[in-house]
């Protein structure tokens, strides 16, 4: 009886034992991104919206499907340009790559945590950042787009999006409105008579655009006349440098294979549309009409310009942008902006 008990305790020791064991060692280790045995996860991308003005950030949002019997994930430091190794896309029409941009693909890096955005087998799991196309391609001029991204074995949907046109004419015709309450201005000492700075735009909840405003001050004791043609894109003559502040110090790659340093003297290259617009000559159908401007008074030109149709804003940081009224030397002082 004392054996046979002795038996029966062992036996459901060994038991529980296994099975803590077994809970604990052998349940299967978990698949990470760019990895082994990633053939049971499933990628897909999508977009919150379909059209996306020239200039302005396309963000993709990435999910990882988990069709297999390990929990995948991928470490929280990893950055978008590590975890896909490729970012393509392509122009619709063509199917041909479109042009590179100064970013080369890079981005920042994201908080370090252990793990991130684990998913369970049969679940799924959202990359926790977005991944912007424009800071791996050229998407600026209009027209419609194919992207996918890759990891290895790993591949996404095709997603196609388009890119349309700024806004250029001035809605209603009349391009300069009196803003007597426009505070916060830096205006730069010359012996014109008219001056003019820019101010970055920023959204409804802060984040900052890449466009900025043209104001107008008459300085003179007299009434001005400006003529302006109510088009930003021909009224105005922008220069950018930088960026500078977090990329001032860094070495950034560039999508040829050497590496440059980056400071806020450094001239922006522009874009593809950027090009496109500065072979452009005034159109016949501007009419440049006479504006008067009161003395003292300070005056917002209607439409703000959009710098990232113009010039490769792919590196985030802080710019330098300046402003010359066409046909004159009439220009504003250095202003910075912000690009995240």
């Amino acid at each position: 009886m004392k054996l046979r008990r002795k038996y029966l305790l062992a036996s459901l020791a060994s038991i529980c034992a296994t099975a803590f064991i077994g809970g604990v060692t052998n349940s299967a280790p978990p698949m990470w991104a760019g990895g082994e045995n990633v053939m049971n996860v499933e990628l897909k991308i999508g977009l919150r919206s379909r059209k996306y003005i020239s200039g302005f950030p396309v963000p993709v949002r990435a999910t990882f499907i988990n069709k297999g019997h390990r929990p995948f994930c991928f470490p929280g430091h990893i950055a978008p340009a590590l975890l896909f190794s490729k970012i393509l896309v392509l122009e619709a029409a063509t199917r041909t790559a479109a042009e590179p941009v100064r970013a080369g693909g890079a981005r920042e890096l994201w908080n370090y945590d252990a793990i991130r955005d684990a998913a369970p087998p049969g679940h799924s799991a959202q990359f926790w950042e977005p991944v912007y196309v424009n800071r791996a391609a050229d998407v600026t001029m209009p027209g419609k787009y194919l992207t996918r991204l890759e990891d290895g074995k790993i591949k996404s949907n095709w997603l196609p999006f388009r890119v349309i046109a700024p806004p250029s004419r001035v809605p209603g015709g009349v391009p300069l409105v009196y803003s007597p309450s426009a505070k916060g201005l830096r205006w730069i000492a010359s012996d014109k008579s008219v001056q003019i700075c820019v101010r970055q735009e920023t959204a409804a909840g802060g984040a900052h655009l890449p466009l900025v405003t043209v104001f107008f001050r008459n300085t003179a004791r007299g009434i001005i006349h400006l003529r302006l043609s109510g088009d930003p894109f021909f009224d105005f003559m922008p220069r950018m440098g930088g960026p500078d502040g977090a990329n001032g110090d860094e070495l950034v790659k560039h999508p040829h294979p050497h590496w440059v340093p980056i400071v806020n003297k450094t001239a922006v290259p522009l874009t593809v549309f950027g090009h496109w617009l500065a072979k452009q000559k005034t159109p016949r159908s501007l009419e440049w009409r006479p504006y008067s401007l009161k003395p003292r008074a300070v005056y917002e030109y209607a439409v703000p310009i959009n710098l990232g149709c113009r010039f490769d804003l792919s590196l985030p940081g802080v710019y330098r942008v300046r402003v010359r009224l066409a046909h004159s030397k009439v220009r504003s002082p250095w202003a910075k902006i912000t690009v995240p």
